[in-house]
């Protein structure tokens, strides 16, 4: 182990718990290994392939990821390859070559790879020592980012007998845990959880509504860069362009930038030629800048899991990083709507079946065989319903999970196209009439698909044959749209939008059976991990000691020393607090029943027109302070 840890990967030391885990794997035992995002997973499963007698497989969900472990791997001799979507037919072939070849130890593929039936029959025949499972978290509808390919992982295991499998996570609650275990049938599996704490993260939490003018205050006073993450597009445009007006060089990253933005943005940052970015969740999934001084998070994350996936982006060259929550309690409504979005009513999950059927004109106990793809017109009358697109989406799926259509919300890459005219007409038109490019799409498809493009149609890429034939794909879109009016060949141009097709025949209104029990289980569950992500704001005890219970990590004496809880900077005025909240509980015990918040503060302040307030005693005792700070004092206490 030690060996290959110093040749291949040039350490001379193991990590916290990697020489344990590796150890387990050797033995072969199931392992779950939770260890934190640049806590060295990905080492845990490479060590144990490369000895391996054969190849082992590796399922990850990101291209990118695989990419860029495979190019790792790679430097120095041929270790890895990688089979995914972006290849073709050639490209996969030559990867199993080189597995029969034994020049591969690792093999990483997408979960929804293993449905091929025909690619888990030529994985059995080659026997794979080990299957690891990266960001098993996606198997558990608990955690975020649920998949369901996840879930068939264990039949394709099944398929190839082969249950030598490890789960590996960087973030895992204990129910995400036991939903691990059970999916992949674990036998007394090993569970480490290791090195969630970070020692050199100092963690704080600013109560402020003045958000822009303390992200302002925080970069100007820290070392650089800098990540600052908000909940929603706007706001990162918003803190970005704030930021540049007061002489601050930063710019915004999210998922509704074009792919070429996004991809120059993150280089100008990795490569410091910006040193602030203000970016959503989309920014971080496989971005390893090591040298990240300080992170903000201008909004309040959902979970816990979010926030520490986010903060361990921060200062993973060992070096302090300072972390910052800007806490107000209107980021605590904005996630709550969140939830409510992503959780419709039984009401609302009918109206968009019954919407759908009859935008299409679908008669009840009718059949519908066709895709319908979900456009503006469908999206603007649900709209009318006050259904937003996040809604939609969500009842889609339920809708899906209980059988009355298939949906797929996955953008669709590819195109198909059929040649209707015969094999002769076909030369004629080649030889005398088509244009270059028309002449070499014409000819590609031919030489690709044989006989059969003249019978069926076939699935195309785009940009895969503009790629081949030296152009871009707008204008092979337009040769191809062009030779379709001719009458030449059958062509479907890609679509971004999402497509359902109905299962069985339209059913009436009062015989929509729904079944969302484990539906608003979910959403309870969200709704609790909301609250403990709030809790950890109002805490007063040490944050980094919140977060290890929170992951399993149980260390009663534990103290970080660094956070703002534990060096006390939070609770600088704490006489004045500890009064305001004796003040309070006392306020609350003479009320004698539960008293709304609002008539509270107006008891403390003493506003009170109608004077039905004014026989507690404490009326008025705390009318010089600000309502902002004794709404603090009873968040805290609540907490």
């Amino acid at each position: 182990m030690k060996n290959t840890l110093q040749k291949i990967f040039g350490f001379t030391e193991f990590r916290l718990g990697q020489e344990e885990i590796i150890q387990s794997i050797i033995n072969g035992n199931n392992v779950l290994a939770v260890l934190p995002t640049g806590g060295g997973k990905s080492l845990c499963y490479q060590i144990p392939a490369l000895l391996g007698e054969t190849f082992s497989i590796v399922i990850s969900p990101l291209i990118a990821l695989m990419k860029d472990q495979v190019d790792s791997l790679n430097k120095t001799e041929i270790h890895a390859a990688y089979v995914n979507s972006t290849m073709d037919f050639r490209e996969v072939e030559h990867v199993f070559r080189d597995l029969e070849s034994k020049k591969i130890k690792l093999l990483y593929v997408s979960p929804e790879r293993l449905e091929n039936i025909q690619f888990a029959e030529r994985i059995k025949t080659l026997n794979p020592k080990y299957i690891f499972v990266d960001e098993a978290h996606c198997i558990s509808e608990w955690g975020h980012n649920f998949r369901p390919s996840y879930r068939k992982i264990i039949e394709f295991a099944e398929n190839i007998s082969n249950n030598n499998i490890s789960a590996f996570t960087a973030t895992a609650v204990p129910e995400v845990r036991r939903d691990i275990v059970e999916h992949f049938n674990f036998n007394n599996p090993r569970v480490f959880i290791k090195g969630f704490e970070r020692e050199n993260l100092k963690l704080n939490v600013l109560r402020t509504n003045r958000k822009k003018e303390k992200v302002l205050e925080l970069v100007s006073n820290n070392r650089l860069p800098a990540v600052i993450y908000t909940s929603s597009r706007k706001a990162a445009e918003e803190i970005s362009e704030y930021l540049n007006f007061n002489n601050q060089n930063a710019v915004f990253y999210h998922a509704g930038l074009q792919p070429e933005q996004r991809r120059m943005i993150q280089d100008n940052f990795m490569n410091d030629r910006v040193k602030i970015i203000c970016a959503t969740n989309a920014f971080g999934m496989g971005v390893d800048k090591s040298d990240i001084r300080l992170l903000i998070h201008y909004n309040m994350p959902a979970s816990l899991e979010n926030y520490y996936q986010e903060i361990g982006r921060a200062g993973r060259d060992g070096k302090t990083a300072k972390i910052y929550l800007l806490y107000e309690d209107k980021d605590y409504h904005i996630q709550e709507y969140f939830i409510n979005n992503g959780y419709p009513t039984i009401d609302e999950i009918k109206t968009v079946y019954n919407s759908i059927c009859n935008a299409a004109k679908i008669a009840v106990g009718s059949v519908f065989s066709r895709r319908i793809f979900i456009d503006k017109q469908i999206i603007q009358l649900l709209s009318n319903n006050k259904i937003n697109q996040t809604k939609l989406n969500s009842a889609l799926k339920v809708l899906d999970e209980n059988n009355f259509i298939d949906f797929s919300s996955d953008k669709i890459n590819y195109s198909f196209v059929k040649i209707l005219f015969d094999a002769e007409q076909l030369k004629t038109f080649i030889k005398k009439f088509a244009q270059s490019l028309n002449r070499e799409i014409l000819l590609f498809f031919i030489r690709d698909f044989g006989e059969t493009v003249f019978s069926q149609k076939k699935k195309i890429d785009i940009n895969y044959l503009a790629n081949k034939l030296s152009s871009n794909s707008k204008e092979i879109i337009d040769a191809l749209t062009k030779l379709t009016n001719a009458g030449i060949i059958e062509f479907s141009i890609p679509t971004d939008k999402p497509s359902i097709k109905f299962i069985g025949e339209r059913v009436a209104p009062n015989k929509l059976l729904i079944n969302v029990e484990h539906f608003y289980a979910l959403k309870e569950n969200a709704k609790l991990k909301l609250d403990l992500m709030r809790n950890f704001a109002f805490t007063d005890s040490c944050r980094f000691k919140s977060i290890l219970n929170y992951f399993g990590e149980e260390l009663p004496d534990y103290a970080c020393g660094k956070c703002d809880n534990c060096t006390n900077k939070a609770y600088q005025n704490k006489p004045q607090l500890e009064y305001l909240e004796e003040i309070v509980i006392d306020t609350i015990h003479q009320a004698n029943n539960r008293i709304r918040t609002n008539d509270l503060i107006k008891i403390l302040m003493g506003n009170n027109k109608h004077g039905n307030l004014k026989s507690n005693s404490n009326f008025g005792v705390c009318k010089h302070f600000k309502k902002d700070e004794l709404v603090e004092t009873l968040d805290t206490l609540i907490s």
